[in-house]
């Protein structure tokens, strides 16, 4: 069985909450309006990377279900959603 990489999963959540920082930096600061529209779209650039990350690397390696939830602690088991078999982190 395939077991699947935590680096994955630890790089989809880092972009996620970049993502959403960067959305967040025209609001909780002044900028100017050239560089508020630069935070955005880097913004959703960075959350649309992290959600094509997870569902093309983070696939169940049973069935195939993309929906699995990033796993960063190695002491906890974790089953698919879809077809119930044990995922198997790296």
């Amino acid at each position: 069985m395939k077991k699947l990489k935590r680096k994955y999963a630890f790089l989809s959540l880092a972009l996620l909450i970049c993502g959403v920082l960067f959305l967040w930096v025209p609001f909780l600061f002044y900028t100017s309006v050239k560089l508020g529209k630069i935070f955005v779209i880097g913004g959703i650039i960075m959350i649309l990377s992290a959600l094509v990350l997870k569902y093309i690397l983070l696939k169940c390696p049973n069935c195939g279900f993309a929906g699995l939830v990033p796993q960063l602690s190695g002491n906890e088991t974790y089953y698919c959603p879809k077809c119930g078999k044990k995922i198997k982190w790296e």
